[in-house]
């Protein structure tokens, strides 16, 4: 217990080792915090303001505009309604809005006429509301387009009609859940009636967009008109191309068809920089090697005149080794709680919710870093300076393939070099942080924490097999 204590006392009387341990890793935290907390206040989403000159009605479009949202739930865009052109424009002179969209009628061809030819001539709307456009079930499709301006209320009863046939083309889908399906029981009539008749009055639509300069707010515009438009088109030519492929629409719409699965990452951080923070808790775990390297010197009589004494005196050798090294990690691990206090309350780098977790993945990677010292200490030969050096290309290596000074490094090294990622001290430190704060993936934290924990077990095994083989012909 003397000694457990007298180790502190040595430590704590160390400035060198305070300097690195707690001084150092505050300092480049403050640089990275004031570097790149200006960056993300910068690239905070403010809604895109666009302007709308509607010269016909289109419910489903500016609807559209204002679901938009982002991946945090914000609304995309900022909508203004103009009266005129000349209205718009000057919005967009003056800044206002970054670009404003037209919405006109579409001028009819001979390709895209509502009237087509069918069996008895032209297919009138009478037709289109009872069976008659179709010979038998599971049969081809007698006819041409679906008039685009049927209301709502034609809608549902043009399905009311054609129950079974929609029956058969759910049932036939083949999606979870569609066995037991009632068209009466389960059909929403209204909320797909609707979305049939949005998907179907757009083909009346044509757009046009005007911007100023193509700058980030215009790109976005452009990507999410093109989007829809291209969507649109996909939609109502396999609705207008023959009824039977509106039966295939409306069976998507109630079954799950295509799914298209939102999947929201697990933690709370979002921020690309928290990374850099990651890899700074992770280089402050590996400087415990520093600590690690000392106790090894201090027990190695070619070190130093201490280490001689030590050596001859009664107490047992791994005795001394297990009380310096709990010595020099219990205050390690009050400095590192130091550090990572500093750099969640006062830098407000989000680590996750779970504090507990946060903590032992820091101090199980100080842990290994600490043993990582002591193998190096044991294990190389030389004077102390040499030792020193190693020591430093440890912790620095490491924590460079982590991603501190190059965060993309560890993609990098993924897709080229796998097993680094999967070995390196530092990168699990960093992916026990991410997997909590990003993902959060309990499973891949606990694998991480494992290999990283064995790592370090790995090392003390090591050190301690050197140890018990050193000789020495006189002290």
């Amino acid at each position: 217990m003397l000694r457990y204590i007298y180790k502190i006392k040595i430590v704590l009387r160390t400035p060198v080792a305070i300097f690195w341990t707690l001084v150092f890793p505050i300092f480049l935290g403050m640089l990275f915090y004031f570097m790149f907390g200006n960056i993300d206040l910068e690239q905070q989403f403010s809604k895109i303001p666009m302007g709308v000159y509607a010269e016909i009605e289109n419910e489903n479009f500016m609807q559209m505009l204002n679901e938009v949202k982002t991946e945090d739930d914000e609304p995309m865009f900022d909508v203004h309604i103009y009266d005129s052109v000349e209205e718009a424009d000057k919005a967009l002179i003056s800044d206002d809005i970054d670009g404003y969209v037209i919405v006109r009628e579409k001028e009819e061809t001979e390709s895209n006429e509502k009237d087509t030819s069918g069996i008895d001539g032209v297919l009138g709307e009478d037709d289109i509301m009872n069976n008659s456009i179709f010979s038998n079930v599971g049969q081809e499709v007698i006819g041409g387009m679906l008039p685009n301006d049927m209301s709502k209320e034609e809608i549902i009863s043009w399905m009311i009609a054609n129950k079974d046939l929609i029956t058969d083309f759910v049932k036939e889908s083949g999606n979870e859940g569609v066995e037991d399906f009632d068209f009466d029981r389960d059909m929403d009539l209204d909320n797909i009636a609707g979305q049939v008749q949005s998907m179907m009055n757009n083909t009346s639509s044509e757009y046009e967009m005007v911007v100023r300069d193509m700058d980030v707010g215009a790109s976005v515009i452009k990507t999410f008109l093109d989007q829809y438009i291209q969507s649109n088109e996909m939609i109502t030519k396999a609705a207008a191309d023959d009824p039977g492929k509106i039966m295939k629409v409306i069976s998507g719409l109630y079954g799950e068809g295509i799914e298209i699965k939102d999947i929201p990452l697990k933690g709370e951080d979002k921020s690309p920089y928290t990374q850099y923070f990651f890899a700074l808790i992770a280089m402050t775990c590996l400087i415990a090697s520093q600590f690690g390297l000392e106790n090894g010197k201090s027990i190695q009589v070619d070190q130093s005149a201490l280490a001689a004494r030590r050596n001859v005196a009664p107490t047992p050798k791994l005795s001394q080794v297990v009380t310096d090294f709990l010595g020099t990690y219990t205050i390690f691990s009050a400095m590192l709680m130091i550090v990572l206090a500093v750099v969640v309350f006062v830098y407000k780098q989000d680590f996750g919710s779970n504090a507990g977790l946060i903590v032992l993945n820091a101090l199980v990677g100080g842990f290994t870093g600490q043993a990582a010292g002591t193998m190096i200490a044991v294990m190389s030969s030389g004077d102390a300076k040499k030792k020193d050096s190693l020591c430093v290309l440890f912790f620095m290596g490491s924590s460079f393939l982590s991603g501190l000074m190059w965060a993309d490094i560890t993609y990098y090294l993924e897709e080229k070099l796998p097993i680094v990622n999967r070995i390196n001290p530092a990168t699990l430190i960093v992916n026990g942080f991410r997997s909590i704060a990003v993902f959060g993936n309990y499973r891949q934290y606990f694998t991480n924490l494992a290999t990283l924990f064995g790592i370090g077990v790995l090392f003390i095994l090591i050190s301690a097999a050197k140890l018990r083989r050193q000789k020495y012909a006189s002290i």
